[in-house]
């Protein structure tokens, strides 16, 4: 270790002793996207730490969380197995703050840029459990499908579409307007027959299960004149 981490840990150890903050870290390790489980997307380690909040507030630029802030949570790095990254939640009392930032300072600390508190319910210490579609509806247009779709919580979703056993193509994360339960969207598709299947990520970062949505049948349509 170097002499500069030296005098960092030091340091931050004196500052702890002064004017330490208790936290709990969860930390979620990512498996795999694509899994039909509901269960073992996500594995989360809890652990306590007591580090330095910074007393340094910055509010955000949108007037609709002017109540959200960002600040500085340095913990010692050598406390941790797994390196926290934006995936991490951090626990102060009663409030839940994401990680949005992560700086590894000479192999001796961690600076976690915190946003929060959320106002997210759907945020809470311990959640695990991704959302799931609870109802789904595909309907067939002019070389293009609509689809609708209701989760169970507030979540984003994604939309993947495939001829019957062919391989799959993934659409992006739809983000807006929000973590909402109602979702629908379009697929440019062509024409053929096509499966799609629906999944949610809630404001914990939890993946639901994919959802089949249903299977079409598009066709040419052609205008008479």
């Amino acid at each position: 270790m170097s002499s500069v981490a030296v005098l960092s840990r030091r340091a931050f150890g004196e500052m702890v002793r002064r004017a330490g903050t208790d936290c709990q870290i969860q930390q979620r390790t990512f498996l795999t996207e694509n899994s039909m489980s509901t269960a073992g997307q996500w594995t989360v380690s809890s652990s306590y730490h007591t580090g330095i909040l910074s007393n340094q507030w910055n509010t955000t630029q949108s007037a609709s969380e002017n109540n959200r802030r960002q600040t500085m949570l340095t913990l010692d790095a050598d406390e941790f197995t797994i390196e926290p990254d934006v995936r991490t939640i951090v626990v102060i009392g009663s409030n839940i703050y994401r990680v949005v930032k992560v700086a590894n300072v000479q192999g001796a600390l961690y600076e976690l840029m915190l946003d929060g508190p959320t106002r997210d319910a759907t945020v809470v210490s311990g959640d695990t459990v991704g959302p799931y579609f609870t109802v789904t509806d595909l309907t067939a247009g002019a070389g293009q499908f609509t689809y609708t779709g209701t989760t169970n919580e507030a979540a984003h979703h994604r939309i993947r579409y495939r001829n019957p056993f062919g391989p799959w193509t993934t659409n992006a994360w739809v983000t807006a307007p929000g973590y909402v339960t109602s979702h629908s969207g379009t697929v440019i598709s062509g024409v053929g027959n096509w499966e799609a299947e629906l999944q949610g990520r809630d404001a914990a970062g939890n993946l639901g299960p994919w959802g089949v949505a249903g299977q079409v049948h598009i066709v040419n349509i052609v205008e008479l004149p």
